[in-house]
């Protein structure tokens, strides 16, 4: 008897011993009915019954055998896309829709091999079994990735929309506030720290926006226009410079740095270098930033004194999600910082053409360089 006709006739017992694992392990499902989770297996289990009977070449079987989806047919594969949604429906996360597809092999093999003989010769029965469930597995794991990421779309789409109206509305009535000067001190303190943390969450959600788009295969957006990035980068200094009364800020700017550039991005990687050296830099040293014209390129580099950034830290500084640096523990929180900063600033430069390096020691502190490729203004 072979193993697809094996599976079919006992089919019953087969989902009674598979029961069991469904009753543990799959007792959180948004719809825990046994019927409901048991016609699914039995029809998967059919589906595999079947694909074992459909012909097969040596080369199809080889595909399978890497994990090629052109060697599986296309009902296995519909099978896996079908059963995953059902799954999907019935609240199962992926982890456990991995786990029943173990199951199910497992306790196929083990009524199969009690049934067996001579197992020599029903060798490539097990094959075609393991291919069949490896293929479904595969697909049904591809269809609940690809949902889970139209999720996470949909999520931060709606929480970018959501979220920015309403906060821009706390942040202008703080700054209305803070402009009428006969208020007492300790209502003008609450309005400044509203702004300030207003602002701080307006950051905080424009880089999860950012970083859910380059992170799901997109690329950072940017609209290059004719400017001047002079005033640019010493607006973005003075309103840091007001956030931030205690940091002493200086600023030189060597030429007019004109470029089709994107000015907001710009100016968005000097405030988050700017935010990072104040973050990170020595309580009471000042801030250095200096912007440059040359001949073939713009530069831009912010400097701190303090604790150098350490060796292993240098080559995932700039990963999404890293908040630490080498004074990370005095600084509690991240400061509300979600550590995408510097990953974002670099994925901006790079949009630009150019690069960030980096340079921190002991002995000349931390200082990060922008080198942007000179862009003249399209006229």
């Amino acid at each position: 008897m072979g193993l697809a006709t094996f599976i079919e006739r006992n089919m019953d017992a087969l989902l009674d011993d598979w029961r069991d694992f469904a009753r543990t392990q799959l007792r959180q499902t948004r719809v825990f009915s046994e019927a409901e989770l048991e016609n699914s297996a039995r029809k998967l289990l059919q589906a595999v019954a079947n694909d074992m009977r459909t012909a097969q070449s040596g080369n199809e079987q080889k595909e399978r055998s890497r994990g090629e989806r052109s060697g599986a047919t296309p009902a296995i594969r519909q099978l896996g896309h079908r059963h995953a949604a059902v799954r999907f429906e019935q609240g199962l996360n992926v982890d456990q829709l991995a786990a029943e597809y173990r199951a199910l092999r497992a306790t196929v093999l083990r009524h199969w091999q009690e049934e067996l003989r001579d197992g020599a010769r029903e060798v490539d029965d097990v094959v075609r079994f393991n291919e069949s469930i490896d293929e479904c597995l595969t697909e049904s794991m591809a269809w609940y990735g690809s949902r889970m990421e139209e999720a996470r779309r949909l999520f931060l789409a709606a929480l970018g929309h959501d979220l920015r109206s309403p906060l821009s509305a706390v942040i202008m009535s703080a700054e209305a506030m803070l402009r009428h000067h006969e208020l007492d001190p300790r209502t003008l303190r609450a309005a400044e720290i509203v702004r300030n943390s207003g602002h701080r969450m307006k950051r905080m959600l424009n880089d999860l926006l950012d970083f859910t788009s380059t992170r799901l295969g997109g690329r950072m957006s940017i609209e290059r226009t004719d400017v001047a990035l002079q005033e640019t980068l010493k607006q973005t200094v003075d309103e840091l410079s007001a956030v931030h009364p205690e940091v002493e800020l200086r600023f030189d700017c060597r030429g007019t740095l004109e470029g089709h550039w994107d000015p907001h991005r710009l100016s968005q990687v000097a405030a988050n270098l700017i935010g990072n050296a104040i973050q990170h830099g020595e309580p009471g040293k000042p801030i250095t930033v200096v912007a440059e014209e040359h001949p073939a390129e713009v530069t831009l580099t912010v400097h701190n004194e303090g604790a150098p950034i350490a060796v292993e830290m240098r080559e995932r500084i700039f990963e999404p999600f890293n908040r630490g640096m080498a004074r990370e523990e005095d600084q509690p929180g991240g400061q509300g910082s979600l550590g995408l900063g510097l990953y974002i600033s670099k994925q901006i430069v790079e949009a630009h053409g150019g690069r960030i390096d980096l340079d921190s020691s002991a002995e000349n502190g931390t200082t990060f360089c922008v080198r942007l490729p000179s862009a003249k203004p399209a006229s």
